[in-house]
């Protein structure tokens, strides 16, 4: 619910225009993959904008014609060009994984640092967002020793009176946050 909340204010932020077929193009790769796509999958096809643009260049949402599952995991997104990497969910229990296409043996690997399927999504989204803003910018937080750094804490005792923290996100060394008043997004890692 979080991940879908997150990427529909965004888009309306960004004023995105949503594909048509979206619900029969879903249908038509369930039927070819003989699966139900998990309900964060579908969810994440209804609201992300025909051209994917959410989901950034480096790291691409698959068309839905180009889904495919290994190994019971669902490829979902798509990383580099010469050497791809997949990102996917896991059927059974909603793991990141992740498989390089051009490894010989190849099998999918948690995906460690971002155990979340839909926690992946959000950073991929937000990272995306903030670029595609108006106006952006970098920051770094310095002064703080790595060990004792609580990326939600720090970025909403730095930026209070502009970002409300997005419920929603829950890795320690990661923070995602808005302000739908101000149309302002900011990520921290």
């Amino acid at each position: 619910e979080n991940m879908i909340r997150f990427i529909e204010i965004v888009s309306q932020m960004l004023h995105l225009k949503k594909s048509e077929n979206v619900i029969e193009d879903i249908e038509k790769a369930e039927g070819r993959l003989r699966i139900k796509l998990p309900d964060v999958v579908k969810a994440l096809y209804l609201v992300v904008d025909k051209d994917k643009i959410l989901i950034g260049n480096k790291c691409r949402l698959l068309e839905l014609e180009e889904l495919f599952v290994k190994d019971n995991v669902l490829a979902v997104l798509c990383r580099g060009k010469r050497k791809k990497v997949y990102l996917g969910i896991d059927l059974a229990v909603h793991h990141s994984m992740l498989w390089e296409e051009n490894k010989t043996d190849s099998s999918w690997e948690y995906e460690i640092c971002m155990e979340s399927f839909c926690e992946m999504i959000l950073e991929y989204v937000a990272i995306q967002a903030i670029g595609r803003m108006p106006f952006c910018g970098t920051y770094r937080i310095k002064g703080y020793p790595t060990s004792e750094i609580s990326a939600c804490e720090l970025l909403e005792e730095s930026f209070q009176s502009i970002f409300i923290r997005f419920d929603g996100y829950y890795n320690w060394s990661c923070a995602v946050m808005l302000n739908q008043n101000t149309k302002t997004i900011a990520w921290l890692r």
